[in-house]
């Protein structure tokens, strides 16, 4: 299952991909947004196998997004949806990192060629079963030895000489969920424990789990538990 976000300040245009999308099974709509940034936050801390983008939207432009998440390192293929006459945002789309776009209004049978070479960009199952799950295992390894770094799917795939399609398949299949909402997950979980188990500083407590900024730690955590560090502290004791 490929999960799907779809960003496009026009709700005629987000309905339209959900209408294309209907009956095929192996695409999931896990996000619907008008707004950019919160896309953004969604990918970085949930990810996504693909993001449908308007080109033109107020504040920031569907490129401007690829642009964003490229630099954070987040694997999310995107498609950039434009109109005809903006031809001149192709070339920069090469630039952004862009995996392919389509013109408005959208044919089904474009939206297919899309969505097949999407399906070709995430590898068939490689090895036998026991091959798999011997890989996942050190994978896993990996990130629990080295969550409290900044490390991103590229450098978990390139320690374990795998691509980066690979590891997300893996996670998906294992445990149904992406890299990063498991990396979320530990960091969380580890962030918890610190605070109810010591008295270091929420600051100092980031920092240790893998986020340097402390404003974008707070922010995670609020989302993940819906309290933030102080609270859950405040509600818990020492032990």
């Amino acid at each position: 299952m490929l999960s799907t976000v779809i960003l496009d300040d026009e709700i005629w245009a987000v309905r339209d991909i959900e209408r294309l999308l209907g009956g095929i099974s192996d695409f999931e709509i896990v996000l619907r947004s008008s707004d950019p940034q919160k896309v953004i936050e969604f990918l970085s801390v949930e990810g996504a196998d693909v993001l449908f983008t308007d080109i033109k939207m107020p504040g920031m432009t569907g490129l401007q997004v690829a642009q964003e998440i490229k630099s954070m390192g987040i694997d999310t293929l995107v498609v950039i949806i434009s109109g005809y006459d903006d031809y001149e945002y192709m070339h920069e789309s090469i630039l952004s990192g862009v995996f392919d776009y389509l013109l408005k209004p959208i044919m089904r049978e474009d939206f297919e060629r899309v969505l097949e070479r999407i399906r070709h960009a995430f590898p068939a199952d490689t090895g036998s079963e026991n091959q798999q799950s011997e890989i996942f295992k050190k994978l896993l390894e990996y990130i629990n030895d080295n969550y409290d770094k900044d490390i991103k799917l590229a450098d978990v795939a390139s320690q374990n000489y795998v691509s980066e399609r690979y590891v997300a398949q893996l996670f998906n299949r294992y445990y149904d969920m992406s890299f990063l909402q498991y990396l979320t997950k530990l960091r969380m979980e580890r962030a918890r424990h610190l605070l109810l188990t010591t008295q270091k500083t929420i600051s100092e407590i980031g920092n240790e789990v893998g986020y340097s900024n402390g404003s974008y730690f707070n922010k995670v955590f609020k989302k993940y538990y819906d309290q933030t560090p102080n609270s859950v502290r405040r509600n818990g004791a020492y032990e």
